[in-house]
């Protein structure tokens, strides 16, 4: 890269940019200043750094004050042109930083640019620390979401608060939660001695900053799945739910989100391959601490819907989406019966169904569907190869797939590689119940369910207004799907019996959510489906 202006060099060493400071206002105003600015900003949009310097010196001669925004981009440059000033740079970042017009979202550009520029982490984290440094100086500040994970994801993880808020920190303490991302020792000791250290951090810290250590911890959680070190990400989970029962330092929306991810991640390979050798390969990189999805739904009912706890104004969608994460990772496991719970928690909890949910559902009943299909004709030709070979006698009738007779019926007719259609044909069948497996029959009196078509499960058309989607049609899915799920040695037990078959589907639920539904907790409920409340009619006074 070409050497930055003379001009800024030379402000750099004298720290001078600031130096007219009364003027910025009506300079601010000045078109010509307003020209600089952006004819520097296209500059570096087009990696004409050496040019941008050029005009930036050209400001500064003409006596024009850039935007702190500004000039720390430039003083970034010249922190890869001449490194040897970095001391000077870092004093005029500084500067740059106690401007009130110098926020978070400028920070995270800088860090963009800094990467941009090549700046390794190293580089960059002293340029974070002196703007958390700057800013902790008003005990009104807190750091973003945003900057906190972009400070985690440059440390490596190895981080410690006293940046956030200016407060002292044992170093022991400090070191203990540095090393959560990045422990290698005996998991059970070195899990209990983080968790004590936690304990001890939490309890010098105020309820109002709980949610700082939280986030990090989130970002720590979110860090470890991006690496694919489970182990780690499960371990840091447990030591957060440890903290959430003693301390204020609770686990939150985005903490179940996290690790519903993770779930769904680790075990949807496993569970969608028909390959016995595949499904051993994919099922060997769950860990052994990993959390089932049926017990981080009880953890996510303890904690974020607990009206113990009070919940945020953005409180009724982060519930969704961490219902939505919930489904997802419960149908990675084919846990038909925990799907079921948590569909049933949009209802019981006063939430919005996302067209999303529909598409979650159609997409995993329908690789099942195609791998039923593809093991039936795989079946069927082996038969036939036997017949041929006078090692088996001919059937009248193949066997039909038993999941595709179950779910879509008994000679019905798609075409598979189809989603469209296969989705609809299954939201059509939700919507016919089965007795035997106690599906619920329509309310007397109410119109049938309202559910999305394929267009709008995919995002490609929005729904009409004042549409209600109701999970009546996914749960009656799920009640087929846990009776297709018996074990092919027990489904003579019940393909003859729809009493035991009732009962199987309503034990299966009931377990489900016992161990899913925590007794004694009075949850959160909200209001998105204004149905029910019918606004008051006021009438013109004659």
């Amino acid at each position: 890269m070409q050497p930055v202006s003379r001009a800024l060099q030379n402000m750099v060493r004298t720290g001078d940019i600031f130096k007219n400071r009364k003027g910025m206002d009506k300079v601010a105003k000045s078109s010509q200043h307003l020209a600089f600015e952006n004819i520097i900003v296209l500059l570096i949009h087009h990696g004409r750094f050496h040019e941008a310097g050029v005009v930036h010196g050209d400001m500064l001669d003409a006596g024009f004050i850039p935007s702190p925004a500004t000039n720390a981009d430039m003083l970034a440059i010249a922190l890869v042109t001449d490194p040897s000033d970095e001391r000077a740079i870092h004093n005029e970042l500084a500067e740059c930083f106690r401007h009130h017009t110098f926020d978070d979202h400028d920070l995270s550009h800088l860090i963009s640019f800094m990467r941009r520029l090549a700046h390794p982490p190293r580089t960059i984290i002293p340029v974070v620390s002196i703007y958390l440094a700057v800013k902790a100086q008003d005990t009104a500040y807190r750091p973003s979401q945003t900057i906190i994970s972009d400070f985690v994801e440059l440390q490596e993880a190895r981080i410690t608060l006293r940046q956030y808020q200016g407060r002292t920190v044992d170093v022991d303490e400090t070191e203990l939660l540095a090393s959560l991302a990045d422990q290698n020792e005996d998991s059970g000791e070195s899990n209990a001695r983080l968790v004590r250290a936690g304990v001890r951090l939490a309890s010098m810290r105020a309820d109002v900053d709980a949610h700082l250590d939280v986030h990090i911890l989130n970002a720590l959680i979110h860090r470890q799945i991006n690496h694919e070190r489970w182990d780690l990400a499960y371990a840091l989970y447990t030591v957060l739910l440890e903290l959430g029962a003693r301390t204020p330092v609770r686990p939150d929306g985005e903490t179940f989100q996290t690790v519903f991810y993770a779930a769904t991640r680790l075990y949807k390979p496993v569970m969608s391959t028909r390959s016995a050798a595949l499904r051993q390969e994919h099922a060997a990189q769950v860990p052994e601490n990993a959390v089932p999805p049926w017990r981080v739904f009880r953890d996510m009912m303890r904690f974020q819907f607990n009206r113990v706890y009070e919940r945020p104004w953005s409180s009724a969608s982060v519930a969704q989406a961490s219902l939505v994460s919930a489904l997802r990772a419960l149908l990675a496991t084919s846990d038909y019966a925990g799907a079921h719970v948590a569909l049933r928690q949009f209802a019981e909890r006063g939430i919005a169904v996302p067209p999303q949910v529909y598409l979650y559902v159609a997409r995993h009943l329908t690789k099942r569907l195609r791998n039923n299909v593809a093991a039936n004709s795989a079946e069927r030709a082996a038969y036939a190869a036997a017949v041929e070979r006078g090692n088996a006698q001919p059937r009248e009738d193949d066997p039909t797939p038993r999941w595709f007779s179950h779910l879509l019926g008994e000679g019905a007719e798609v075409d598979m590689a189809d989603d469209a259609a296969v989705a609809a044909l299954l939201v059509h069948r939700g919507q016919q119940p089965v007795a035997e497996l106690a599906d619920p029959p329509p309310a007397a009196g109410e119109p049938p369910a309202q559910v999305p078509l394929y267009a709008h499960m995919v995002g490609k058309r929005p729904l009409p207004p004042r549409t209600f989607l109701s999970t009546i049609p996914l749960e009656n899915l799920m009640r087929r799907a846990m009776f297709l799920s018996v074990p092919k040695a027990r489904r003579w037990e019940y393909d003859e019996s729809p009493e035991r078959a009732h009962a199987l589907v309503e034990a299966k639920i009931e377990e489900s959510r016992r161990e899913m539904i925590p007794e004694g907790v009075e949850l959160w409920t909200w209001q998105q489906d204004w149905r029910k409340t019918p606004p008051t009619r006021h009438r013109r006074k004659r």
